[in-house]
């Protein structure tokens, strides 16, 4: 980064402690491997029945999304950086001086003049690389820390010696939750439920197996009648805080990180005192994110699983296991990406994921070039012809881009299939989803990174 953008990054770090500093609002960060976002707008959609809050926008680099949060500076105003350019390797532009000017100007406002400032502000923070957390821990106290799910190999993990390096950046924000703050956090992940309990904080516990505040009942997968036979529809789930029990139903996505970021949410609302029976209704009418376990319809009545959002190993377990429990009339395939930034751990990781798929998909589309260990691992297995309904010789693919994939997964649908398409941000499996979703003209709203900044790149 060059050292006009360091200014300028000190200086809207600057603006946003004295911002915070002037209207003093109630802070919730949300941190961990799995689920921020989504957890970040389960507690949106609660609190803001009741309180006027903020919450930050998509993550760009180093938590810039925080400051302007706190600044109140939408992202939709951020430049668009050169095609196949990413923000850390953007070179300073007269676009990109301008915005900065402008949104210095515009915090210097808050500053001068009282404005309508948010009651609470939910901040998610990335922990994207070493001191992520670290430097965010040094000028920001959260009165609320949620903590989701953390795997045994974390994402991003490839950019960390070790992974006790990557929980000491946790243990860095944890130790900045302000004195008569909490930790609400993920009781059911063993490495979360460690980092939570190790803390002097007030702990609020959420899951489904152990001593929970909140507790939450395994999900069912709910069905409609089709002409090809059963189609998922969503989930549903019950919850339970306070001696008050009460059932969740969600459309249009399944999968248990939907379900963490409603027990999570409902953490934050009991922490706050909010009813509990307020809080479960604003959930009912929360809507899960693009992209992630999302039902898509798909070409020849087939069903599209687009999980294309991200991929780290905790979340492609999950969602392999949702594969597993779905009732189809069809063939399960699996179009799988490469996952990411796991360093050292990649191979093995891969590997994992072969042996899920292994008992699981009838097709498994590899795509990228650690995906092909997993095909190579499947291969290696010796399954079994039948296994595969006649396609035993070509049951295992391995391509390079997710235009290949798409090429591929066309001609195998047929009614009644269901597929679950599932890789790492830059592996652009949405691009998958669009070759073989049944409604393409609507990709802007049902597809992840449609925006122009996306779209033009490679």
């Amino acid at each position: 980064m060059t050292f006009l953008k360091q200014c300028i990054k000190h200086i809207f770090q600057y603006e946003s402690k004295l911002i915070l500093r002037k209207y003093k609002p109630k802070i919730i960060v949300v941190a961990g491997s799995v689920g921020k976002t989504l957890t970040r707008d389960a507690i949106y959609s609660v609190l803001s029945k009741k309180f006027f809050i903020r919450k930050s926008d998509r993550s760009i680099a180093s938590n810039l999304s925080v400051l302007l949060a706190i600044i109140g500076r939408p992202m939709s105003g951020v430049p668009t950086l050169p095609k196949g350019i990413k923000w850390k390797e953007a070179k300073v532009t007269l676009e990109l001086v301008s915005w900065c000017v402008l949104t210095a100007f515009f915090a210097l406002r808050c500053l001068l003049f009282k404005v309508i400032y948010p009651e609470y502000l939910v901040l998610e923070a990335d922990l994207d690389k070493p001191g992520d957390l670290r430097k965010l821990a040094q000028w920001l106290s959260p009165d609320i820390l949620v903590l989701t799910s953390i795997g045994a190999i974390p994402s991003h993990i490839e950019f960390f010696s070790t992974i006790d390096h990557y929980f000491a950046e946790v243990k860095n924000l944890i130790s900045s939750v302000k004195r008569e703050g909490s930790i609400v956090y993920n009781a059911d992940s063993d490495n979360t439920a460690h980092l939570a309990n190790s803390a002097l904080a007030f702990t609020v516990p959420c899951g489904m197996a152990g001593d929970c505040i909140v507790r939450g009942t395994p999900f069912e997968i709910l069905y409609s009648a089709e002409s090809t036979g059963k189609t998922p529809t969503g989930m549903a789930f019950k919850v339970s805080s306070d001696n008050i029990e009460s059932d969740i139903v969600l459309f249009g996505s399944i999968g248990v990180h939907n379900e963490y970021a409603c027990l999570l949410a409902l953490g934050v609302a009991r922490d706050l005192k909010l009813n509990t029976k307020d809080a479960i209704n604003a959930l009912r009418q929360f809507k899960p994110i693009i992209g992630r376990m999302n039902i898509v319809a798909g070409i020849k009545d087939s069903i599209i699983i687009d999980d294309s959002y991200n991929s780290s190993p905790i979340s492609c377990e999950q969602s392999i296991e949702i594969l597993s429990r779905l009732s189809c009339s069809g063939k399960k395939i699996a179009v799988i990406g490469d996952m990411l930034e796991l360093g050292r751990y990649s191979t093995e990781e891969h590997k994992k994921i072969a042996h899920l798929l292994a008992h699981v998909s009838s097709v498994c589309i590899c795509v990228g070039i650690r995906s092909r260990i997993i095909a190579e691992e499947m291969q290696s297995l010796g399954l079994p012809n039948n296994l595969f309904g006649g396609l035993a010789e070509t049951a295992i693919f391995s391509v390079d881009t997710a235009f290949e994939a798409g090429n591929i997964l066309q001609p195998l649908l047929s009614p009644g299939d269901i597929v679950l398409i599932k890789g790492s941000q830059s592996m652009r499996m949405e691009r998958v989803v669009l070759e073989v979703m049944r409604h393409p003209e609507n990709s802007s709203k049902l597809l992840v990174r449609q925006d122009p900044e996306w779209l033009t790149r490679e």
